[in-house]
């Protein structure tokens, strides 16, 4: 699978064919094929905890009971495929489908006329005896808006009355200690957010393992992976190449076509230096039009570690007033 990924990438990014396939993903900004299959994993074992607990799945999930022998009233090592994904993420208790309902007499005076003391305390034990299904909706009887209601953002909760009795409860709740009952129970939402750290912990995983496969040149570039919508991706075809041959040196520069035995390559600058990938910084017909560049360095780079530093702080669009300042690639370095 990671194969058949790295092929459509290379179909899509303006790169070499040599370019090292780990990262493809990164510049690319997709999970590999392991990051892919483990969340598809943790997506269905996230619907096995979520199904209705009429679902023809749900009795699939727990192994059988031993029912003989040794660990009689255990239940047997998970075998199949639905018993240990089943296992992956909490259990939490399952959505029932019921329709909507109206309890007798929920349209009609509550009270029966008694006085409110004791049609409190009568209140209070029915509500008491209601499934965790049912859901109470209090209403203080307004049907109309005495004002106009706006949502808009606050930068934050001071001086807001209802924000700070919102902070002041969570303070309240996090020092109460452990919960109990319903309340020390896992929810929908908590394995979801369970689900998602799992997810970034496989992505971020398989980067640690691959990354050390490659260039300490490329590390120093690139020491992160994210998977979202780069915003060097946004760049044009011919620049966006420039950007990602920087990273990768897999382009045209000296040491690529010396390895490859590239006969007819071009290895030098117009200015007579080598090309390489920080040759873009240090090319001293570049430094000539940094008086016209405001980001240009405090001191224009004189080594490959000035270069690689300067050239690390640019993002994709200064990176391209860049090359349209110098014509690095279309006068001064051609191929």
């Amino acid at each position: 699978m990671t194969s058949t990924l790295a092929l459509a990438i290379r179909g899509v990014l303006p790169v070499w064919r040599t370019t090292p396939t780990p990262s493809l993903f990164r510049d690319a900004g997709i999970p590999s094929g392991y990051a892919t299959l483990e969340e598809a994993k943790l997506r269905f074992a996230l619907r096995l905890n979520t199904i209705h607990k009429g679902h023809t799945l749900v009795r699939r999930i727990r192994p059988p009971m031993i029912t003989r022998g040794r660990g009689t009233g255990t239940r047997q090592p998970a075998k199949t495929i639905i018993q240990r994904l089943g296992s992956i993420l909490p259990e939490v208790p399952r959505p029932t489908l019921s329709p909507p309902h109206y309890s007798p007499g929920c349209r009609i005076d509550p009270t029966g006329g008694i006085d409110k003391a004791t049609a409190s305390k009568a209140f209070q034990v029915w509500q008491e005896s209601l499934p965790p299904t049912d859901i109470c909706v209090f209403s203080d009887g307004s049907e109309q808006w005495q004002e106009g209601i706006n949502l808009r953002w606050a930068p934050g909760h001071t001086g807001i009355e209802g924000n700070e009795a919102a902070d002041t409860l969570a303070g309240e709740g996090a020092l109460r200690g452990s919960a109990i009952g319903m309340e020390a129970e896992p929810t929908i939402s908590g394995i979801r957010s369970i689900f998602r750290e799992l997810r970034n912990e496989a992505r971020l995983r398989w980067w640690d393992t691959v990354s050390q496969k490659l260039s300490q040149w490329y590390r120093r570039w690139s020491d992160t992976y994210e998977i979202d919508s780069l915003p060097e991706l946004e760049l044009r075809r011919p620049a966006l190449h420039r950007w990602l041959a920087l990273r990768s040196s897999h382009g045209d520069f000296d040491w690529y076509h010396s390895k490859f035995n590239h006969e007819d390559a071009k290895l030098d600058c117009s200015c007579g230096r080598r090309k390489s990938p920080e040759h873009l910084a240090l090319c001293h017909k570049t430094q000539r039009s940094f008086r016209h560049w405001p980001k240009r360095p405090p001191t224009p780079p004189t080594d490959r570690t000035e270069a690689v530093a300067y050239l690390r702080s640019l993002d994709p669009k200064q990176f391209v007033e860049l090359l349209e300042l110098t014509s690095f690639y279309s006068r001064v370095c051609t191929r």
